[in-house]
């Protein structure tokens, strides 16, 4: 299994498992989420074992989408190249 900060990735049989685990965000996604779930499907691509990724989220929600808080009250930086930032 791998983890990273926003999310695990594991394998199991022929099926990979990428589950959102930012259950007190309701796994919005932030500019970390962005690199994580990059990092973690680059993973699955290149696993010849995997046949199939299951995306899943932690909590009670699967994703709600972007948040704009960047954590810091600033809009993050993926929010702004999405002309967000007017």
């Amino acid at each position: 299994m791998s983890e990273f900060e926003t999310m695990t990735y594991q394998r199991i049989g022929r099926i990979g498992y990428l589950m959102f685990n930012r259950p007190q965000a309701l796994n919005a996604v932030n500019d970390q989420f962005v690199q994580d779930i990059d990092d973690a499907l680059l993973e699955f691509d290149i696993d010849e074992e995997a046949w199939v990724c299951i995306m899943h989220g932690a909590g009670r929600s699967f994703c709600a989408g972007a948040d704009i808080s960047g954590g810091s009250g600033e809009k993050s930086r993926m929010w702004r190249g999405m002309g967000g930032g007017l």
